[in-house]
């Protein structure tokens, strides 16, 4: 079973998240922010030459075929359209002409995100060699999964951007400070996460798909709940352990999802389903981020025009921006809990690959992997 192993990838690929985080707080802490961009040349050279280094001996197998190039021109269109559809806010609309809230081209582009998808799902029901092959969709656990793991990256993406506009934006005195800080916190999210992923590939292996990822989101939704009572005076002891749990949570499910995806699949698509794994996360987190960035300013916004008018004098209004702050965090940690919540309904429906149980007992006897199936 593949179970434990991509549990260990899971892991280590989100150890990057803990080394990015704090080096970048380390960065802008003792030298200009820009460094950071300057930095990432190197490592990604250095990443390109390792690939390449070490892979050179591996046995690769080609498939048939070749690159859908129209069909990843239309899926990059759709994803770009509706990130700048979802990332609009108050101020862009006010520049082009818009009243307060969304601005005139946010639903176009949203629209036409949409149309592009269509065409791009139409592409690939009509190309000899398309990217993803749509029956995959029709195999067991792969749309729950799929799902699933989208929402689990919507509400992942929101505590890693709302840690640090927490801290920036009501606790740190000083952008040096709030960069620093920020890289520390985040790492208890983050290396819990990573941690996790591990137990959950081992208990997807023991107890099936479904056990651990149930475990995870409810293991999330409480850490969220905990999250939203933040406030300026909350020691970071305390906002350190409920990311803990919010950590623990989100990597147990890492584990049991991309194996039920992976295990779903015939074995000449599971280099596409191992990617659609990592993509349907990757689209999560980023429509997460820009549709409650969008939430947040414009929530921000209506608190602020109805608060600030009864503040008297300038200490007051700077009091009252910082509530608004805290008030709007808070909720989107309740927006990112409830969206965990939604992820309960497709994990539900997740069924254990049936070589995951009965090959340990069989195995013994003789049985082959393919007479189990």
């Amino acid at each position: 079973s593949s179970d434990l192993p991509l549990g260990m990838i899971a892991a280590v690929d989100t150890a990057g998240w803990v080394v990015g985080h704090l080096y970048g707080g380390i960065v802008v802490r003792f030298f200009a922010w820009r460094m950071i961009f300057w930095l990432n040349l190197p490592i990604c050279l250095l990443a390109f030459l390792l690939i390449w280094y070490l892979m050179r001996d591996v046995p690769q197998e080609r498939g048939a075929g070749g690159m859908d190039w129209i069909g990843a021109a239309l899926i990059s269109i759709a994803l770009t359209l509706l990130n700048i559809g979802l990332g609009g806010n108050s101020e862009s609309g006010s520049a082009l002409g818009g009243q307060s809230g969304l601005p005139r081209y946010a639903l176009p582009f949203v629209f036409a995100a949409f149309f592009f998808l269509i065409l791009f799902l139409w592409r690939q029901k009509k190309t000899r060699h398309p990217l993803i092959d749509l029956s995959l969709f029709q195999r067991q656990n792969y749309p729950a999964a799929s799902l699933a793991n989208f929402l689990i990256g919507f509400s992942l993406f929101i505590a890693i951007a709302n840690v640090p506009l927490f801290i920036n934006s009501l606790v740190a005195t000083s952008l040096e400070q709030g960069a620093w800080d920020s890289g520390w916190m985040l790492s208890a999210l983050t290396i819990p996460l990573a941690l996790a992923s591990v137990p959950g590939g081992w208990l997807s292996e023991k107890f099936g798909y479904r056990l651990p990822a149930i475990l995870g989101l409810l293991l999330a939704v409480f850490g969220f709940s905990l999250m939203k009572t933040w406030e300026m005076e909350t020691p970071y002891f305390t906002m350190a352990s409920h990311l803990i749990v919010c950590g623990i949570g989100i990597g147990l499910t890492m584990s049991p999802i991309a194996t039920a995806v992976v295990n779903a699949s015939p074995p000449d698509q599971r280099g596409v389903s191992s990617a659609l794994v990592i993509i349907f996360r990757l689209i999560g987190m980023t429509v997460g981020v820009s549709s409650v960035t969008t939430y947040g300013l414009l929530r921000a916004d209506a608190l602020s025009k109805r608060l600030l008018s009864a503040a008297p004098d300038l200490n007051e209004t700077i009091r009252v921006g910082m509530e608004v702050t805290q008030q709007v965090i808070s909720e989107t940690f309740i927006i990112a809990g409830g969206v965990a919540v939604l992820a309960l309904i497709p994990a539900l429906f997740l069924r254990s690959d049936s070589y995951s149980f009965a090959a340990r007992h069989s195995e013994d006897d003789g049985i082959t992997r393919d007479e189990i199936r």
